[in-house]
């Protein structure tokens, strides 16, 4: 009490979970040369987009964001952030549509002298920046609700186009997974047997992280909420003991959680295997079919299909929107494609657009194609 003494085995012996590594993604190929740089995640709620983490130039003066009406990542620059943020669509260059940034797809798009270029730009990522994240949680009174949650980022099982985290159970239905709910802006979980319902809009949850906390953000995630069957109680202790990674694990490995897929029939599936070699008619190939096709829906002959002659050949292939919905469809295909509106679609990017089979692609087979001239296949 009356002076300061040394204590050797005193100090420090544990500290909270620290965050998971900041991913990190560079991109190349780009016109601008300071496109062409490392881009650092940001996970805090002032830097967020539409309720999702945005990736930074390490300058500062360009921002990558993920944009719902376009189901794109974008990019643009710093001092546009609140206008992105208040729902505007501005950016300088993007990704394939439906793409997940961490895939390491080619094919961006950028604005140069007014017009979106596409070309081999896209994104290279480090093996650490890949490694799929996983959360621990504790303190819960359900005990299958603790343990680890592992990030899974794969389309077909996604809530509000943001992951979701999960952990397996004896059986499928009695796996977890973690969401955000983007209703009551926080991260809330459920029962594996659930997530049709979650991706419908629906609001079930037997746990909820307190409101607004990133899940990863030390400083906040203790002190969920945990569903009785009753009523909501506050847990002081519960919420995320750990975080990590895995490492042989990347989160781009295109196995599905096969836990997950509870009910097959209740949601739509990702196709994931290339449609087979299509069968070819004597003296005709498939190159010679398409041309076909285009010139076919090509009605003024100017070699281009403008948005009413795409309609004619969308309506064929499935759309059945309305004006509105096909007028702004019509601009994200010729910007997927490189084009612009006034530009329309040519044959080099209608042979491109009925090849791929990818989100970005309308993929047709020969048979769709000859059936579209009135032609039977074999």
């Amino acid at each position: 009490g009356q002076q300061w003494e040394k204590l050797p085995m005193s100090g420090v012996t544990s500290f909270g979970p620290l965050p998971a590594p900041l991913r990190i993604i560079t991109l190349k190929g780009f016109w601008r040369t300071a496109v062409n740089t490392s881009f650092v995640e940001r996970r805090q709620l002032e830097f967020c987009v539409s309720c999702r983490e945005t990736y930074w130039s390490v300058d500062g003066s360009l921002f990558i964001y993920w944009c719902p009406k376009e189901s794109r990542w974008r990019g643009s620059r710093s001092q546009d952030l609140l206008k992105v943020q208040q729902g505007e669509s501005v950016a300088l260059f993007g990704a394939p549509r439906s793409s997940d940034i961490l895939s390491l797809k080619t094919g961006w798009h950028e604005l140069v002298n007014k017009e979106w270029v596409m070309n081999n730009a896209g994104v290279q990522i480090e093996a650490k920046s890949l490694r799929k994240r996983t959360v621990t949680l504790v303190g819960f009174s359900v005990e299958e609700v603790n343990g680890q949650y592992c990030e899974n980022r794969e389309k077909e099982f996604m809530v509000n186009n943001r992951e979701i985290y999960f952990k397996p159970g004896p059986t499928a239905e009695e796996g977890h997974f973690l969401y955000w709910s983007k209703v009551e802006s926080r991260w809330k979980g459920t029962v594996s047997s659930n997530l049709p319902k979650i991706q419908a809009g629906k609001q079930s949850a037997i746990i909820g992280a307190p409101q607004l906390a990133d899940l990863f953000d030390p400083a906040l995630l203790r002190g969920w909420h945990e569903w009785t069957g009753d009523d909501w109680v506050y847990r002081s202790s519960a919420g995320v003991g750990t975080m990590g990674t895995m490492r042989d694990d990347p989160v781009t490995s295109k196995t599905a959680v096969k836990a997950l897929k509870v009910d097959a029939k209740a949601r739509k599936r990702k196709r994931d295997e290339a449609p087979p070699a299509p069968a070819k008619k004597p003296g005709t190939s498939r190159e010679q079919l398409i041309k076909e096709v285009f010139k076919h829906f090509d009605e003024n002959g100017d070699q281009k299909l403008n948005a009413q002659e795409m309609l004619a050949f969308a309506s064929s292939v499935g759309f059945d929107g309305n004006a509105e919905e096909w007028k702004e469809e019509y601009r994200l295909i010729c910007e997927g494609l490189g084009r612009t509106v006034e530009q329309a679609i040519d044959a080099q990017s209608f042979l491109r657009l009925v090849n791929e089979d990818t989100d970005d692609g309308c993929y047709c087979s020969d048979k769709e194609l000859a059936g579209m001239l009135g032609r039977s296949w074999p």
